[in-house]
């Protein structure tokens, strides 16, 4: 029986043995010589395969060296100024920083956990206090120490993320604090498994997540919806 010689290599190589591994008529594999994959001419499955695995291999190459383009016409434009590069790399921006935050939000929330002592804890002023009351700025902070492994840790973050309010606002770090798991002095700590000197009083919450997930992808959806 006759064979059909088509010339392979690389990542179309690969992608073939997947593909079709055997031939189906003699129900034997596929013979590979020099880069070579050799079939039957009448092989109908064979040559159908190939020929998508080729349209995809030109696609992905057509579709790659569009967005390097796409990346340096909206380089140039963000270079003189022009609004629509400026948003563009606004909304990359926020999508590249928010995508390492919600991986990092993910891992968190799944971190053990232990019972350590809360030494210090509450609000306090960031940045010193200003001379007018109502311009004072507050955080919430915490010192609590734990034991890991026989080893024990010091550690101040109470939350994932860092408010810093008013005196208008400071009732938000009160409640904050108060969502801390705590009985009198001992509080439940989440730690890092793998770096245990991380830790923090609150893991993030469902709520945290929806918003750095508009964040994420919000600015990019607001920047295809008005310029595309």
């Amino acid at each position: 029986m006759a064979l059909h010689r088509m010339p392979l290599s690389g990542r179309r190589l690969w992608l073939a043995l997947i593909v079709i591994p055997e031939c189906s008529l003699c129900d034997r594999r596929l013979r590979i010589n020099n880069g070579q994959l050799f079939a039957h001419r009448n092989e109908k499955r064979f040559v159908l395969s190939f020929q998508k695995i080729w349209k995809i291999e030109n696609r992905s190459s057509t579709n790659r060296a569009n967005s390097v383009e796409y990346l340096v016409s909206m380089w140039e434009l963000a270079r003189a100024g022009d609004k629509q590069g400026v948003v563009f790399f606004i909304a990359l921006y926020c999508f590249l920083i928010m995508s390492l935050s919600l991986i990092g939000q993910l891992r968190m929330r799944q971190w053990p956990s232990v019972r350590g002592k809360l030494l210090d804890g509450g609000t306090r002023t960031f940045g010193g206090s200003d001379r007018y009351d109502a311009d004072t700025r507050y955080v919430v902070s915490a010192l609590y120490e734990y034991e890991v492994d026989g080893k024990r840790y010091q550690g101040k973050r109470v939350s994932p993320w860092i408010f810093v309010t008013n005196r208008n606002a400071r009732g938000i770090l009160d409640h904050q604090f108060k969502s801390v798991d705590r009985h009198g002095d001992l509080v439940k700590i989440f730690y890092n498994p793998n770096n245990p000197k991380k830790s923090t009083l609150l893991k993030p919450g469902k709520f945290g997540l929806c918003v750095s997930f508009a964040i994420w992808i919000g600015p990019l959806l607001a920047y295809g919806a008005s310029y595309h």
